[in-house]
């Protein structure tokens, strides 16, 4: 992933990383024989430097959701979750495929999604959970964290993690909530 640069005179580090980087990546290409002329030079070159202008927008928002989250929370410590290897559950769905009837996901996802992983990961210090949904680490730390009489709040999209008891905070409505023991299970059962 590309720094992040926020700072004074960000963007002209930014392209004098991505001249070095295309520099580099140019000499493999003509190495190889998919870089035959100038004209074609250019032109990656100038593919490699918007792509890196987008990516930093992409990271500077990702910034910004995220530090918005702290904010709204007030909270001094974190711990985020990705999903990483294909989840169990994809195994053992049998009479219908796991999350068969959802839509594919919009194209920017399709093509910006591994990089805002890979920034929320090496970034943020997100933690990557093979085998199973980041939502399903997100239950069990809190769980962990209600057994352990630790101060918690949940931050989702995701109405199935209203099935855990303890505070919740909707990261697109921006608003928090309380979830009962009781109503946890009302919750489950809805499913």
């Amino acid at each position: 992933a590309l720094p992040y640069l926020q700072e004074e005179g960000g963007l002209d580090i930014l392209e004098k990383h991505i001249d070095n980087l295309s520099s580099k990546l140019v000499e493999q290409k003509k190495a190889s024989g998919e870089i035959n002329s100038i004209a074609e030079e250019q032109q990656y070159i100038i593919k490699q430097k918007e792509k890196a202008k987008q990516l930093q927008k992409i990271y500077n928002q990702v910034d910004n959701f995220v530090n918005t989250i702290l904010s709204n929370t007030s909270c001094t410590h974190y711990i985020g979750f990705l999903g990483g290897t294909k989840c169990f559950r994809y195994d053992i769905a049998v009479t219908k495929p796991y999350k068969g009837n959802r839509p594919s996901s919009p194209e920017w996802f399709t093509k910006w999604s591994a990089p805002m992983k890979e920034y929320l990961r090496d970034e943020w210090n997100f933690q990557v959970v093979n085998g199973i949904e980041a939502d399903d680490a997100v239950c069990i730390y809190q769980t962990w964290c209600r057994d352990n009489n630790k101060n918690s709040i949940m931050c989702h999209g995701d109405k199935d993690l209203y099935q855990i008891e303890g505070n919740h905070y909707d990261i697109r409505k921006h608003t928090r909530s309380y979830v009962d023991k009781i109503t946890a299970g009302r919750n489950l059962y809805k499913q």
